[in-house]
């Protein structure tokens, strides 16, 4: 098994899996914005009730509207805020800064972790070695919040190999985004993908795996992962 199969076998209690196998896993962490977990909160008080089954598992942050620009989205922020106490989730208010950022410097991220959110770049927690996804708020809503599961489809793993030196100045946000161009629109849908080779060992910061891993939610992917070995 790869990396991202031995993550989905343990968090859902299997030995192993392979592609196509579709398998409920316990989530490590449910990563909300502002707007996102307004409207899944909603939807959980309405149709679903009770308990958040893991609220140290589930961090709220506020970077949509962090200096709310309408009196709309300044009520919407402090329902946020009654919520949060509630429930007892993470809240990371106004001023946190972006909320994949403001998640990992709190080490909510771990490596080897199942990570869901709403907002699309999710998956840039490949970067940490998680396996990151986005999901739908009415998905959060109706299992990860009350049982602290989701289910999934083990997706095939996609190996891009990177190789060459780029010119003086490049950065691995151009890489990011030539490789987008190449592979096209589509072109990976729900696969896992994996970047290795010689540029990525000459570029493993936290930046350049970030910026592989938040790129390739344009190709689309499912999920991805940057690693070297």
């Amino acid at each position: 098994m790869n990396m991202v199969e031995k993550i989905l076998a343990r968090a859902s209690g299997r030995t192993a899996v392979e592609p196509g196998d579709v398998v409920v896993a316990e989530v490590d962490l449910l990563v909300m914005h502002d707007l996102s977990g307004y409207l899944t909160s909603r939807v959980f008080d309405r149709e679903v009730g009770g308990a958040v089954r893991h609220p140290e598992r589930v961090a709220m942050v506020f970077d949509h509207h962090f200096s709310p620009p309408t009196e709309d989205a300044a009520v919407m922020l402090e329902a946020n805020r009654a919520w949060a106490r509630r429930t007892g989730i993470h809240l990371l208010d106004c001023g946190n800064g972006n909320i994949h950022h403001a998640v990992v410097q709190r080490g909510l991220v771990r490596p080897g972790a199942v990570v869901v959110g709403s907002d699309s770049h999710t998956p840039v927690h490949g970067a940490l070695g998680a396996f990151a996804a986005a999901l739908g708020n009415d998905s959060h809503a109706g299992t990860v919040l009350p049982y602290g599961k989701a289910w999934f489809r083990v997706p095939e793993t996609v190996r891009v190999e990177l190789v060459g030196t780029p010119p003086p100045g490049t950065t691995a946000r151009d890489v990011a985004l030539w490789l987008v161009g190449r592979i096209g629109e589509g072109g990976l849908i729900y696969a896992a993908v994996e970047f290795a080779g010689p540029y990525v060992k000459g570029s493993a910061s936290g930046t350049a795996g970030s910026s592989r891993c938040s790129a390739s939610t344009s190709v689309p992917s499912a999920r991805s992962s940057s690693r070297t070995r």
